[in-house]
């Protein structure tokens, strides 16, 4: 995102979350989204190269060369209402994690904005506890 746009994007999101809990979904975007999903499923297995790589790939992570199938079967069952539910209990506020990538500009290079922008991104990391794992890499 570009630097200083943090505040009007977390607000679109939350606005786009909000509306489609009010809203839901309409018919014509679902089916627009199961479409996405199979046509990646079947690009994903255009060639013997892209074939051998799903099924490595769903093995490696699943246990199951197959699992892609599954998947895409059980894509074609989820409805309006499902999408509802999951919006409902996971897409809230109190369970947000906000990631915001930003480039440094060269003042932030030198220290300067870097505070100015860790301070803004405060509001949203309030009570979050930032820590050094021992490997070496920092958590919050």
């Amino acid at each position: 995102m570009e630097p200083g746009k943090i505040d009007q994007s977390v607000a679109e999101t939350e606005k786009e979350l909000k509306r489609l809990l009010t809203n839901g979904f309409t018919k014509s975007d679902l089916e627009k989204a199961k479409r996405s999903v199979i046509a990646d499923y079947f690009t994903s297995r255009q060639t013997v190269e892209t074939l051998a790589g799903s099924l490595v790939s769903n093995e490696l992570l699943t246990s199951d060369p197959n699992f892609s199938e599954r998947y895409v079967a059980g894509i074609q069952k989820v409805t309006s209402a499902d999408l509802q539910r999951i919006l409902q209990n996971y897409l809230r506020e109190d369970r947000m994690t906000l990631v915001g990538l930003t480039p440094l500009s060269e003042q932030e290079k030198d220290g300067q904005a870097r505070q100015e922008k860790e301070q803004s991104l405060s509001l949203y990391t309030e009570g979050m506890k930032k820590r050094q794992l021992s490997n070496g890499i920092k958590a919050r």
